[in-house]
């Protein structure tokens, strides 16, 4: 037999060499990238954090049965869950994502239908006066459902919670224009309880569900202040809620519940339990078949190594909302390796934003209170923040849009209380809901003169736009 050539021998060798060292710089790269993710899970468990379902489900508070708001909403979900289309269909205040507005007056006909709807579900109503006395809420999540990718999660609570809130505040609002103040002190504070029933949901979504309520229960505080006055004594307990609920660290629970949705559905992956490839055939690249399971590790550790920032500034909401940011742009600059984090990671700057303004929102109002009780005691609204500071308030609230202190401005009806809002420029307190779609243009509460709390009442259809006043019952 003929001898191969030396140079023939020598490619063989080299490419032999190459692939070796190939190999094992793979077998390395594995080990390294399986490593970090399993030193990352150590790190996270020694500072005490939960990185799956079932830890975060055990590292919650217990709540009994009787102290627990969720499960009043649960018995009634059949009727809340029916009530939103319901509203829509009649066209109902507030329920029917028709805002109430009442320094720009309400409509006869609606306002009828609202009465007519809110007595239609009075035994709801009745039913929903119980949460008032159980101070906290927790809905369970299925830990498997969870991060199944093949199921569509269906979060405990999330459409009964809205449609609870937005009746009770429904209510509260007919109670304000009907001078029924001790009512209306009363659904603040079931609105408040409401949205408690989300408060151990390791979710965004459910976060955001709770500061929808939380922006209800604002809301109803302000409709009270248009059309009549609360005492002093509803006023302190607004005030001392509203310093609780905004020294909460809100979103903690929610990046938590984020982490482990997102690590927890590539482990599926992993274990061949979800083959995302079938989910969309085009994408061959992302099939567990084809992919090593390092890639998905790595991608569990830059998803991790991502959200840890945000937990660690979660208790400043503005510092959270900025970091949320900056890590929807660090998505953008990972490498092609990190593909998954790159596909399944959300965006929650505008979430952690919503967040922020919850927030500066409840300081707000809380500013709001104190000029009203200001007012009370010295017959005349605040003309700036020195009438308030110290002596009704501690320090004016800070603008999260352009680090400045929160407008107190007079106008002809009395004062508004604001921030200059997303786009960062001062519109002179122009806080009213726009008729047509988009988005107010700055953000705050408006309190009215006592003699002109009186009740608007505009046609919607009128071509004239006349409109006339009722004075607001005693």
């Amino acid at each position: 037999m003929q001898r191969p050539k030396r140079w023939i021998r020598g490619v063989v060798i080299f490419v032999a060499a190459v692939m070796t060292l190939g190999v094992v710089g793979l077998l390395l790269f594995s080990v390294t990238t399986t490593g970090g993710w399993e030193r990352y899970q150590e790190e996270v468990r020694a500072r005490g954090e939960p990185l799956t379902f079932e830890e975060i489900e055990a590292s919650l508070p217990a709540i009994p049965d009787e102290k627990n708001s969720a499960l009043i909403l649960d018995e009634l979900a059949p009727a809340l869950e029916a009530i939103a289309q319901e509203a829509k269909e009649k066209g109902v205040y507030i329920l029917s994502d028709n805002k109430l507005d009442l320094f720009r007056g309400v409509d006869p006909e609606r306002i009828d239908a609202s009465r007519k709807f809110c007595a239609e579900h009075a035994e709801t109503l009745k039913r929903l006066v119980a949460v008032i006395d159980r101070p906290e809420g927790r809905w369970r999540i299925n830990p498997t459902a969870a991060v199944d990718p093949t199921m569509q999660l269906d979060l405990p609570g999330s459409q009964v919670s809205r449609s609870a809130s937005k009746l009770v505040a429904l209510d509260g609002a007919l109670k304000a224009i009907d001078g029924q103040t001790e009512g209306v002190a009363e659904s603040i504070q079931l609105q408040w309880r409401i949205a408690d029933a989300n408060k151990y949901t390791p979710s965004t979504i459910a976060a955001l569900i709770r500061t929808a309520a939380d922006a209800l229960a604002l809301d109803t505080i302000e409709r009270g202040l248009r059309v009549g006055q609360f005492d002093l004594d509803d006023l302190q307990v607004f005030e001392q809620t509203l310093a609780r609920r905004a020294e909460e660290d809100r979103f903690r629970l929610a990046l938590l519940g984020e982490r482990a949705f997102l690590t927890g559905m590539l482990d599926w992956v992993v274990s061949r339990k979800f083959d995302p490839g079938k989910a969309d055939p085009s994408e061959v690249a992302v099939r567990s078949g084809f992919t090593p399971q390092f890639i998905y590790r790595r991608n569990q550790h830059s998803i991790g190594l991502m959200i840890d920032p945000l937990l660690e500034a979660s208790a400043n909401p503005e510092r959270l909302w900025e970091c949320a940011a900056q890590a929807d742009e660090r998505v953008q600059e990972l490498g092609s390796l990190d593909f998954l984090a790159k596909t399944f990671y959300p965006s929650l700057s505008r979430a952690c934003e919503l967040n922020a303004r919850i927030i500066l929102s409840m300081q707000m109002m809380r500013a709001a209170i104190a000029a009203e009780r200001f007012r009370i005691e010295k017959g005349r609204l605040p003309e700036s923040w020195d009438d308030l500071v110290p002596g009704y308030l501690l320090a004016a609230p800070i603008d999260m849009y352009d680090g400045r202190l929160v407008r107190l401005k007079a106008t002809d009806e009395g004062i508004v209380i604001y921030s200059v809002g997303e786009n960062r420029v001062d519109d002179g307190g122009s806080v009213a809901a726009p008729k047509e779609r988009g988005r107010v243009l700055d953000i705050g509460y408006r309190l009215v003169r006592p003699e002109l709390r009186t009740l608007k009442i505009v046609a919607e259809e009128s071509v004239d736009g006349a409109e006339t006043s009722t004075p607001a019952p005693e």
